[in-house]
């Protein structure tokens, strides 16, 4: 038996990476005579042949191999006819095989035990779905900032010193992962506070602490712009890190 009242619904997901079965479910107090579909990336549609099970009652499939179609938006559509009119139903389905482009903007040198600032520029041909980071046993979800236009969060840096992998990882809306991996340095934390000595110039600006190692901050514009580097020594005067960029303006 049928229904009252012509019904048809396509089951899709609304993203797809890969071939695809596009059915759709329809009851109709009218015999069906055929069903036809659409692939389309405008308004018009160019119907052709579809499955038809059922005369009342049943399904209209067809399967998209998408290997002969540019990842875009796409209009589907499910027409089927019977006796008395013509029923159809168009959805929207993303094909998107590409993966989102992350570009990190990650200071190379974090306190332990101490929060860690993380900035980056992720990217998708359609939409992010979600952005992790992880340092160490640390891990923080990355959230828009529609100000900014960058995903960002803090990280708790280790406990020990040495050096991490921090990871970020990001996957956008029809699952397609990425992920990209730095380098951070996780040194003791430095008390600018206690025997800081601060000399200032036309040029740059210094500061200097020895906790308890000799750490030195300063201000340079000899890659074009304003930037912050550091390095370190041991008491003894020999250089453990030599000139490392803090910022990226």
């Amino acid at each position: 038996t049928g229904c009252a009242n012509t019904t048809l619904d396509i089951i899709a997901a609304e993203y797809t990476t890969k071939d695809t079965l596009i059915q759709a479910k329809f009851c109709s107090p009218y015999r069906l005579s055929g069903c036809s579909k659409c692939i389309s990336q405008n308004s018009s549609c160019q119907w052709g042949n579809a499955s038809l099970s059922g005369i009342l009652k049943g399904s209209c499939n067809f399967f998209w191999n998408v290997s002969a179609y540019q990842d875009g938006l796409y209009n589907i559509g499910i027409k089927i006819n019977n006796e008395n009119a013509s029923f159809s139903r168009i959805i929207p389905v993303y094909l998107d095989r590409i993966s989102p482009l992350i570009k990190p903007i990650v200071p190379q040198l974090a306190a332990k035990g101490k929060q860690l600032k993380i900035k980056a520029n992720i990217t998708d041909n359609f939409f992010v779905s979600n952005a992790t980071a992880r340092l160490g046993n640390a891990s923080a979800s990355l959230s828009l900032n529609n100000l900014t236009g960058f995903y960002e969060n803090s990280i708790l840096a280790p406990q020990s010193t040495g050096d991490y992998i921090l990871t970020i990882y990001a996957i956008d809306m029809a699952g397609n992962p990425a992920q990209t991996n730095l380098s951070v340095k996780v040194e003791e934390p430095i008390d600018w506070k206690e025997g800081t000595l601060t000399y200032k110039s036309d040029a740059s600006n210094l500061d200097l602490a020895i906790n308890p190692n000799i750490q030195v901050v300063w201000q340079d514009g000899k890659e074009g712009n304003s930037e912050i580097y550091y390095s370190s020594f041991d008491l003894n005067g020999k250089l453990l890190l030599n000139a490392l960029r803090l910022t990226n303006d």
